[in-house]
C-alpha cells in the first residue's frame, strides 16, 4: 500500500476499542507496517473502558468509549496521523455525532507523558452487550499495548491473553445518558 499525506502536522490519537493495527491501517488505507512504525504503547489514565450505543456494523452489539473514572486507566497505543488520515478516520468514528474528540494526557510505559486526543461516545444509550467478534477486537488493540511495549513484531498474536470487562457506560457516569 502506498503511503499517502502531509506528515508535518500530526495529531496523536488514542486507540483503545477495535481500531486494532490491522482494522486502522485498513481504515487508513496504509500499510500496518507503516502504522506501526508511528504508533507506541501508552495508557489514559483515570478513565476506564465502557461500552454502549448499538452497532449495526458489530451484530447490534454496544461499542466502546472511554468514561472517567478514578484510579482506572485503559491501555491502549497511539498513533501519530496526519491530516488525511485524521479526516479518514473521523469518518469511521462517525466524528463529531457519534464521537468526539478530546485532548487528553497520554502516559507511555516509561512515565512519560504525551498530549494526544481520544475519540468519546457523545450518547451512550442503548445498551447490548457487545458481540464476541468485537470484545475480541477490543483484546487485539489492547494486547497491543504490552505487545509494543515489548518490541514484539507481529502484535497481539494471542490476544485470549487479554481479558475485557464489560463495563455499561451510562452505569458509570450519568452526564453521558440522554436526556430524555
Amino acid at each position: 500500500m502506498a503511503e499517502k499525506g502531509d506528515s508535518s502536522n500530526l495529531t496523536t490519537v488514542l486507540s483503545y476499542g477495535s481500531n486494532h493495527p490491522d482494522q486502522l491501517s485498513t481504515r487508513l488505507e496504509v500499510s500496518k507496517d507503516y502504522l506501526l512504525a508511528k504508533s507506541f504503547p501508552c495508557a489514559l489514565e483515570g478513565f476506564t473502558r465502557a461500552y454502549g450505543r448499538i452497532s449495526k456494523r458489530w451484530n447490534e452489539g454496544s461499542v466502546a468509549t472511554v468514561v472517567p473514572q478514578e484510579g482506572s486507566r485503559v491501555l491502549g497505543y497511539a498513533c501519530q496521523l496526519n491530516g488525511s488520515e485524521l479526516e479518514l478516520l473521523n469518518g469511521f468514528e462517525g466524528y463529531p455525532k457519534v464521537y468526539r474528540r478530546e485532548k487528553v494526557d497520554l502516559t507511555r510505559p516509561d512515565g512519560t507523558v504525551v498530549k494526544g486526543e481520544v475519540y468519546i461516545m457523545n450518547i451512550v444509550e442503548p445498551f447490548n452487550d457487545p458481540c464476541a467478534e468485537y470484545l475480541l477486537a477490543c483484546q487485539k488493540t489492547e494486547k497491543t499495548y504490552f505487545d509494543l511495549q515489548a518490541g514484539i513484531e507481529n502484535p497481539y498474536s494471542s490476544p485470549e491473553d487479554v481479558k475485557i470487562t464489560v463495563k455499561r457506560a451510562a452505569d458509570l457516569n450519568e452526564m453521558f445518558v440522554h436526556p430524555r
